[in-house]
């Protein structure tokens, strides 16, 4: 037993010390996708925090953040001819971003990239909505692994 706490202190400490002393810049490049019937959508995070000194110690740590965002139709591009008001987005925690579109919309335009401050983690969650001349698909996205 006195053994096993030992290794446990001892192996805690290594950690702390691992810790405390690396300096590098954290990476949080994640992939969420997900679907519904009609649609898929994928979600691409490329987001860092690098840590600023001052006299050798760590004050704060610099986020950076990048986002795309694409929905795709599932059917025949044909098929979205005929829409006449068309309107998609997504909604992350301390984020949502939304468009609205009079008429059908392009298959190979339907994206949205963008910069944030928050940085998603890897549980994090994200509702995509589609609306469609009087239609409704919600579903989530999950990181791809």
């Amino acid at each position: 037993m006195r053994h096993f706490l030992r290794m446990f202190i001892l192996t805690g400490l290594t950690l702390l010390l691992i810790t405390a002393c690396s300096s590098d810049t954290l990476d949080y490049n994640y992939t969420y996708t997900g679907g519904s019937e009609s649609w898929s959508a994928e979600y691409i995070q490329k987001a860092s925090e690098k840590p600023v000194k001052r006299n050798g110690k760590d004050m704060y740590y610099e986020r950076s953040q990048s986002y795309t965002f694409e929905l795709q139709y599932k059917g025949s591009p044909a098929d979205l001819e005929a829409i006449q008001q068309f309107k998609y987005g997504f909604k992350t925690t301390g984020s949502s971003m939304t468009q609205t579109l009079d008429g059908p919309p392009d298959a190979d335009l339907m994206k949205i990239e963008g910069k944030n401050l928050s940085i998603l983690r890897e549980d994090a969650s994200i509702s995509v909505t589609v609306e469609w001349d009087g239609k409704q698909e919600q579903f989530e996205l999950q990181l791809k692994k």
